[in-house]
C-alpha cells in the first residue's frame, strides 16, 4: 500500500511538472492538444514508475556504505526502460562537506572518464552534459530534498539519444571526506591548508546507455538540439541555456562520410520518397551504415566515403497526420553557389525593413560562386526611400575584408597577401541591370593560405551617400551600415610551407636561399633550406618527374669531402634521418623534421642498408630534383643537415640569393 501511495503521489508531482514545463496552449485543445496531453501523461507515468519501481538504487549515506565491497568503481548499463537512482549523503552531510557529490549539479554536468592521474585529478575534470550527449527526453532527474534528495538516471522507452561518441558514459563520484571539519568550514575542499590531498573514500559510478546514435547534421520538428548544425541562439527562457535549433528547414552541403539526419516528433511520419533516392529509385546513401533505415523518430543516412556526384539534390521530409509537411532537410551537392543580395529588395515589407542577409559557402576545387547585387552606387528604392547599393570592397577581384584572430573588426587587405593560387580567379560579369562577380575555383587548381585567414568576406550596404572602401569595419557599426555579408571559405589544396619547385610563389621565402641558373638552355630554379624552421614542400607537377622517384621517402644524399668534391648517392630517408617524415599533399611532396629523439640501444632497424651503408649524421644535404623526360633538371631543393652549423645569413632569414655553391658549405660538428 505504501508503494502504491508513493507511485500515485509521484505521478501527480510528475504530471504537474510536465504540464507546467510544456509550452503547449491547452486552451486551443484539438487533435494536436490531445496528442500533447497523451504524450505528457505517458512521459510522466513512465518517469513516476521509473522513480518508484523500475530502478536500481545506490545509497551512500554513512561511512559503512563506502567500506562495503572491494571495487570503488561501479559500472551500470541502462537499456531502454531502465533507471538508476542515486542517493549521495543528505542535506546536512553535503553542507558540512562530509559527503559530497561530484559534480554537484548532475542535471547539467558530468565527470570525464576516470583519469590515470587518480581520483583527486579525476574529480576536477568536469564536462557539460550538452557537450557529451543530446536527447529528446530528460535523462537525469533530481528529486527535492523532502522527497529523498536523490538523482535518477533513466533511459526512457522510445527516447532518442545521440552523441559524437556513441560509447559515452556519464560519470559521477560520491566522496566521503575523512578530514572534513565538523563546522563545515572547508566543505567541498579536497586539499588541506598545507597543500596536501585530503584522505577520502569514494564510489565512482559509470553509467552507459545502449542504442546511442551518432551525431548528425540536419534538422526536424520538436525543437530538440540533436544536431551538430545548431542555430547559435540562446533559449529566451534562460539566460545561459545551450544553443537550440529554431528552424525546421535546413540545407546540407554533403561531405564524404557525413551523417545526415531528420527528426520527426510525436506522431509525425517520415516521407522518404525523395530522400537519397532519385526518380529511377537509385539510392545514394551508404547501404552498409548500421543505422540506415532504422525505425524511430530520428532517421539517419551516411554520405558515401567517396562523396556524391555534383548537382544532386535530395529532400527528406516530415509530415503530420493530415499529410502536411512540417520539416524538410534538403541535401544539395552544388558546383555553382549563389549569393544574391538583390532578391531581398523584392520581398521588403512596410515597417519591417531589410533583414541582414547572411550567405556563407565553402568552395572546393571544381566549384564556383556567383555574387549578385544591384549595381554599385545605383539608387534603389527601399520602401519609398532612395539609397545607394554598394558592395565593399568595391573591387572584389583584388581586395577582401578579413578578421584576424583575436580581432573584433574586419580589415581591408589584398587577396594576394593572404593566399597564393593557380586556377582560382574572381571575374566581373558584364551586366547593365545588376552587379555580378564570379568566383571560380578550377578542379586542378593550387591554393595555399598564407595566414590563418581561410576565406574572403564582402559586405553589401545600403547607404545615403557614396563612400570609398573603409580600411576597417568595426563590428559595432555592422548592424547600422551592413545589410548583407558574403563569406566564402576557400578549402586549400596544399599547406603553406618553406620550399620551392617549378613555381615558387606557393612557398614561404624567409629562411630560404633561392638561386636561378641555366642548364642545357633551360632555366633551373634551386633553393636551399634549413629544415629546423618548419615543414618543407617541393612542387614538381606532371609531366615532369621527381628524382629520386620516391622523393622525399628516397633522397639524394650529398657529402662534401675534405678535398671539396661533392659525392652523392640515393638513400632511403629513414636511413639518413630517423626523426624525419615524408608525406604528400595534393600537389606537393612534404618533408618534416622533428626534434631528435635518442634511439633505444635494443631497437633493430628493418632496413639492412641503414645498418651498414647509412651515411648517418655525417652528410651535408638531402637533395630532390624535378626533371623532364630527358633527364634535364628544371628545379631542385637542398635540405641542409640540421645537425650541422647553419650559415648565419640563412639563420637570419635574409632570403638573399645564392652566388655560388661555396656559400652552402657546412661545417661538420
Amino acid at each position: 500500500m505504501k508503494l502504491i501511495n508513493s507511485v500515485v503521489s509521484f505521478l501527480f508531482i510528475s504530471l504537474f511538472s510536465f504540464a507546467s514545463s510544456s509550452s503547449f496552449d491547452f486552451s486551443s485543445i484539438g487533435e494536436a492538444g490531445l496528442s500533447a496531453v497523451k504524450n505528457n501523461v505517458a512521459k510522466a507515468t513512465q518517469f513516476a514508475l521509473n522513480y518508484t519501481v523500475f530502478n536500481k538504487s545506490l545509497t551512500f549515506k554513512d561511512i559503512n556504505d563506502f567500506k562495503e565491497g572491494e571495487d570503488n568503481v561501479l559500472r551500470y548499463t541502462l537499456p531502454p526502460g531502465s533507471a538508476l537512482k542515486l542517493f549521495c549523503g543528505n542535506q546536512h552531510t553535503r553542507k558540512s562537506g562530509l559527503i559530497t557529490l561530484h559534480p554537484p549539479d548532475l542535471l547539467t554536468q558530468t565527470l570525464a572518464p576516470m583519469s590515470k592521474g587518480g581520483i583527486h585529478e579525476s574529480l576536477g575534470r568536469v564536462m557539460r552534459n550538452f557537450d557529451v550527449y543530446r536527447s529528446d527526453r530528460t535523462l537525469v532527474h533530481s528529486a527535492p530534498e523532502w522527497f529523498g534528495g536523490s538523482y535518477m538516471f533513466q533511459h526512457p522507452y522510445s527516447s532518442t539519444i545521440v552523441s559524437k561518441d556513441p560509447d559515452f558514459t556519464l560519470n559521477v563520484a560520491c566522496v566521503y571526506n575523512l578530514d572534513a571539519s565538523t563546522d563545515g568550514s572547508n566543505a567541498g575542499e579536497l586539499v588541506t591548508v598545507d597543500g596536501k590531498q585530503k584522505r577520502i573514500l569514494y564510489r565512482w559510478i559509470e553509467i552507459k546507455f545502449t542504442d546511442v546514435l551518432p551525431m548528425s547534421y540536419g534538422c526536424g520538428t520538436g525543437n530538440y538540439a540533436l544536431f551538430s548544425n545548431l542555430t547559435p541562439v540562446k533559449n529566451p527562457l534562460t539566460s545561459n541555456g545551450a544553443p537550440y535549433q529554431t528552424s525546421t528547414m535546413c540545407d546540407i552541403d554533403p561531405e564524404p562520410g557525413m551523417i545526415v539526419g531528420i527528426y520527426c516528433a510525436g506522431e509525425e511520419t517520415f516521407d522518404d520518397k525523395s530522400c537519397f533516392v532519385d526518380k529511377k529509385k537509385m539510392t545514394y546513401y551508404d547501404p552498409e551504415f548500421e543505422h540506415a533505415n532504422r525505425p524511430g523518430r530520428l532517421h539517419l543516412f551516411k554520405i558515401p566515403d567517396d562523396g556524391l556526384v555534383p548537382d544532386l539534390q535530395f529532400s527528406c521530409k516530415c509530415r503530420d497526420i493530415k499529410g502536411n509537411q512540417t520539416a524538410e532537410v534538403r541535401v544539395v551537392k552544388r558546383t555553382v553557389h549563389v549569393c544574391d543580395f538583390s532578391r531581398v529588395l523584392e520581398d521588403l515589407r512596410p515597417r519591417v525593413g531589410a533583414p541582414l542577409q547572411l550567405c556563407r559557402h565553402n568552395l572546393h576545387p571544381g566549384e564556383s560562386l556567383r555574387l549578385i547585387a544591384p549595381p554599385n552606387y545605383a539608387e534603389v528604392n527601399v520602401l519609398g526611400k532612395k539609397q545607394m547599393s554598394t558592395i565593399e570592397p568595391s573591387d572584389p577581384r583584388s581586395k577582401t575584408y578579413v578578421q584576424p584572430l583575436g580581432s573584433k573588426n574586419e580589415i581591408l587587405v589584398q587577396i594576394e597577401d593572404i593566399m597564393a593560387s593557380k586556377g582560382f580567379e574572381v571575374t566581373k560579369v558584364a551586366f547593365i541591370s545588376r552587379l555580378e562577380y564570379l568566383f571560380t575555383y578550377e578542379k586542378d587548381a593550387i591554393l595555399v593560405h598564407k595566414t590563418e585567414v581561410t576565406g574572403l568576406t564582402y559586405f553589401w550596404t545600403l547607404l545615403n551617400n557614396k563612400i570609398s572602401d573603409r580600411e576597417v569595419l568595426y563590428h559595432r557599426t555592422l548592424n547600422e551600415y551592413v545589410n548583407g555579408v558574403a563569406s566564402i571559405c576557400l578549402v586549400p589544396t596544399d599547406p603553406y610551407t618553406y620550399g620551392c619547385g617549378i613555381r615558387n610563389e606557393f612557398f614561404r621565402n624567409e629562411f630560404v636561399d633561392f638561386e636561378t641558373t641555366s642548364e642545357n638552355n633551360k632555366v633551373v630554379s634551386k633553393c636551399t633550406i634549413d629544415p629546423r624552421k618548419g615543414p618543407i614542400g617541393f612542387y614538381c607537377p606532371s609531366p615532369y618527374l621527381l628524382e629520386p622517384r620516391g622523393c622525399f621517402n628516397s633522397v639524394i644524399v650529398e657529402r662534401i669531402g675534405e678535398d671539396g668534391n661533392v659525392s652523392s648517392k640515393v638513400h632511403p630517408l629513414k636511413s639518413v634521418m630517423k626523426n624525419a617524415r615524408a608525406s604528400k599533399s595534393t600537389n606537393f611532396v612534404i618533408l618534416e623534421v622533428f626534434k631528435d629523439v635518442p634511439r633505444r640501444r635494443d631497437s633493430v632497424s628493418d632496413d639492412d642498408e641503414s645498418e651498414y651503408n647509412s651515411p648517418g649524421p655525417h652528410f651535408d644535404a638531402l637533395v630532390c630534383k624535378c626533371v623532364d623526360v630527358k633527364g634535364n633538371t628544371l628545379a631542385s631543393i637542398k635540405v641542409l643537415n640540421p645537425k650541422n652549423e647553419i650559415p648565419e645569413s640563412r639563420a637570419r632569414g635574409s632570403g638573399e640569393k645564392s652566388k655560388s655553391h661555396d656559400r652552402f658549405r657546412t661545417k661538420i660538428h
